[in-house]
């Protein structure tokens, strides 16, 4: 981490509580870093961006919200004077259909019957719009991107305008993903084991060939209901942890909403492939990063600083991870 004493924003993403406990034991090491930093005046934070599947629904094999030491450290930086804005993601909610007409309700079911009364609704969102004009920096939040009003933008710098979202807006084959992540997002205990099994299968490279192949009968069945190709899955995840498989939809999304012309930065997560500033679209005219961090698929955990005063942005390692020898194709 920096020791920059001008305002901060960090950004994380990907961090999955309740898959493994090493994810917990490592992100509870990033925030005590910054509590730390802090305490000691060697940085100010003022936002830090969870930028999607902070927690995992998807395939977690405990409660994803039993992670008090987790909590009481959020509680504590946010003590410290900075604002904590959790993004959803696709591990964290359904992301089918109209998502951004159904988010608002979609993520208050999320958080409901949960004590985190120290992070307010409104933090809670789908965008992040970060505006510089002349040394002042704006963070807007949005559950829809259709409630972005261009006007915010006038007298402010393109170049140093951010919009941050998880990424799965910009998924090839969504909806056809969207299916399998609901599918796993409403199952039992014996379905997450499945899906948890099905998932690493397709991220350590091992492709499973046939519907079912080596699963509980139990788990087929459920599977055969919902109709589900799994050959369509595997090419679809060919495709998924490639950053540059998402930039034509990225363009395309700023494009229809109003936004090439207004923002310059573009950031997400999703892919868990770490990028520090690529430039893409006409004349390279988008700045693209990517705060990769699963930790099953990285070797270090890696979060965005933007500094709040210059606009600037810096994607940096942070807490090497020495991870037990496991069977997912990765170290």
């Amino acid at each position: 981490m920096s020791s920059s004493k001008n305002p901060l924003t960090y950004v994380y993403s990907d961090v999955h509580l309740g898959v493994d406990k090493i994810a917990t034991r490592y992100f509870n090491n990033e925030l005590k870093r910054i509590i730390k930093n802090q305490n000691n005046k060697q940085v100010f934070i003022q936002n830090l961006i969870l930028n999607g599947d902070t927690w995992d629904r998807l395939i977690r094999m405990d409660d994803f919200f039993d992670k008090q030491n987790t909590k009481m450290l959020l509680k504590k930086i946010t003590s410290q004077g900075t604002r904590i804005i959790p993004i959803l993601g696709n591990h964290e909610l359904s992301v089918s259909g109209e998502y951004d007409n159904e988010f608002s309700k979609r993520k208050n079911a999320f958080f409901k019957g949960y004590n985190w009364n120290f992070i307010d609704n409104s933090s809670i969102t789908q965008y992040v719009i970060l505006i510089k004009k002349k040394d002042d920096f704006t963070l807007n939040t949005y559950d829809s991107v259709d409630d972005i009003d261009p006007s915010i933008f006038t007298n402010s710098d393109r170049n140093t305008n951010y919009i941050i979202c998880h990424g799965f807006q910009f998924q090839n084959n969504l909806e056809l993903l969207a299916r399998f992540w609901n599918f796993c997002l409403n199952g039992n205990r014996v379905r997450k084991t499945g899906c948890k099994k099905i998932w690493y299968n397709l991220v350590g490279g091992r492709w499973i060939r046939k519907t079912g192949e080596d699963l509980d009968d139990r788990i087929v069945d459920n599977i055969e209901e919902i109709d589900i190709d799994f050959i369509e899955i595997q090419d679809a995840y060919n495709e998924y942890t490639r950053n540059e498989a998402y930039f034509e939809r990225l363009i395309e999304f700023c494009r229809i909403n109003n936004l090439l012309n207004h923002i310059g930065n573009v950031v997400f997560g999703h892919t868990h492939a770490p990028a520090n500033g690529e430039r893409i679209g006409v004349n390279e005219n988008l700045m693209v990063y990517n705060t990769g961090s699963w930790i099953e698929y990285n070797d270090y955990f890696h979060l965005l600083e933007i500094d709040m005063l210059n606009g600037k942005a810096n994607l940096l390692r942070s807490n090497k991870i020495y991870l037990r020898k496991n069977n997912f194709g990765h170290k």
